[in-house]
């Protein structure tokens, strides 16, 4: 096994210095014109390409959380076609951000998911800042056990979001799906760049949704056609409805806007509900794909409304 031991490793388009200091946080003069390095990387261990980590890096950028999070696959080959199957997920919840202005350093303890024996497990990155014109280089992952590398990965950014997740939406006849929010109206929250939609306010939180707008039921077989929906209703309408519906774990999603929804133990108006949370159905092992927004109740509630 080749492991890396150098505490501060070169890395494409990065020049380490031995004199950095830690990241006080604020971004400097000569850092405004560089390149963010949040987003996702992916990448195979150096000491054998069976190994794949895709890390999320969200510390610099627009709002950021100062977390690292990631998932670790396993990469296996047969005559004529390769495997990629998931093995675990970790995070990485309160970084230490340090570097220079030209190699920025992120180092914290990894705490697996299930896993919470697992505690002597840490990680060191380092990622080249480089001029915004400039295309992204790589950046390096050193895993470590009890301070000693283990593993040593070179990853490549893939995207600058996070997540990547799809949104298939039906609407009632007579409700609308939710239109772009124009930024002036009253009320509204002040230092919104533009019109904001269902999309851009997902792609603000390092989200990339594509949004899918899909059938209008009439709910032909429901003893209230078109007025309000039970939960039991909208579970089924998803399972009818929903094209990629499936009881296994992926990142499709499922919402209906209908004009109102039922709310049986409470006198108050449901303006929106995750329905899909398997008390119906024994079966169902993958919840909370399905959602729904009462378009009249929300309507209610609009300026000047009464």
């Amino acid at each position: 096994m080749t492991v890396n031991t150098s505490p501060r490793p070169r890395v494409a388009g990065a020049t380490a210095r031995p004199d950095a200091g830690e990241d006080s946080g604020h971004m400097t003069d000569s850092q405004q014109a560089q390149r963010p390095v949040g987003g996702t990387y992916r990448g195979a261990a150096a000491d054998g390409p069976g190994r794949l980590i895709e890390i999320r890096v969200d510390v610099d950028g627009h709002r950021p959380q100062r977390k690292v999070s990631g998932d670790v696959y396993r990469r296996s080959w047969f005559p004529g076609a390769e495997l990629t199957s998931y093995v675990e997920s970790f995070v990485v919840g309160d970084p230490e951000v340090g570097g220079d202005a030209e190699l920025m350093t992120i180092r914290g303890r990894v705490a697996t998911w299930g896993q919470p024996g697992r505690t002597s497990e840490s990680l060191q990155i380092f990622l080249p800042r480089v001029p915004i014109a400039s295309s992204e280089p790589p950046i390096s992952v050193n895993w470590l056990v009890d301070g000693v590398p283990r593993s040593v990965y070179g990853c490549r950014k893939i995207s600058e979001f996070f997540r990547t997740a799809t949104l298939e939406v039906d609407r009632f006849q007579g409700s609308v799906f939710p239109a772009d929010l124009d930024p002036v109206i009253d009320p509204s929250p002040g230092g919104l760049p533009g019109a904001v939609s269902v999309r851009s306010v997902f792609a603000d939180a390092g989200i990339d949704l594509g949004v899918v707008l899909d059938d209008v039921p009439d709910d032909p077989d429901g003893p209230d056609p078109g007025s309000t929906w039970s939960v039991l209703e909208l579970h089924d309408l998803m399972e009818a409805r929903f094209d990629s519906f499936s009881d296994t774990p992926q990142w499709k999603l499922y919402g209906v806007v209908v004009p109102r929804i039922d709310n049986p133990s409470s006198t108050s108006v449901m303006l929106g509900v995750m329905f899909d949370w398997g008390g119906w159905q024994e079966e169902d092992k993958i919840l909370r794909q399905g959602c729904a927004v009462a378009d009249e109740a929300v309507r209610s509630h609009e300026a000047g409304a009464t």
